[in-house]
C-alpha cells in the first residue's frame, strides 16, 4: 500500500507483480522473508520467482475547471456568462467575464 500524498500527479509509475508461497512453519521460511516460503525445493534445486511483465500507471488527480480531457456540459446564461457542468465528475465551472 502506498502511503497518501506520495504519488505525484501527472507522474509514471512502473510496476510488476510476483507470486511467492506463504509457509506457516518457520523452518521452511526463507531468513527475514515475514512468512514467504524457501525457494529451494527438497531436491536442494533453487527456483526462480516469476514476475510479470512491467505495467505502467499515470497518476491523473481531479482538476477543477473547465478541461479539454472531460465531456463538459455547457449553456450560455447570457450577459457572457458562460455555465458548464464536467459530466465526469459532476463539478460547476462557471465563466464570468472580468
Amino acid at each position: 500500500m502506498v502511503p497518501t500524498g506520495v504519488l505525484v500527479d501527472g507522474t509514471t509509475y512502473y510496476w510488476r507483480a510476483r507470486s511467492w508461497d506463504i509457509c506457516a512453519s518457520s523452518s521452511q521460511q526463507e531468513p527475514s522473508s515475514l512468512g514467504m516460503c524457501k525457494l529451494t525445493d527438497g531436491a536442494g534445486i533453487k527456483h526462480e520467482q516469476h514476475a510479470s511483465a512491467p505495467r505502467a500507471l499515470t497518476i491523473s488527480l481531479k482538476h477543477f475547471g473547465d478541461d479539454p480531457r472531460y465531456a463538459m456540459w455547457s449553456h450560455d446564461a447570457g450577459n457572457g456568462v458562460t455555465i458548464k457542468v464536467n459530466e465526469a465528475n459532476g463539478n460547476l465551472f462557471l465563466d464570468v467575464p472580468p
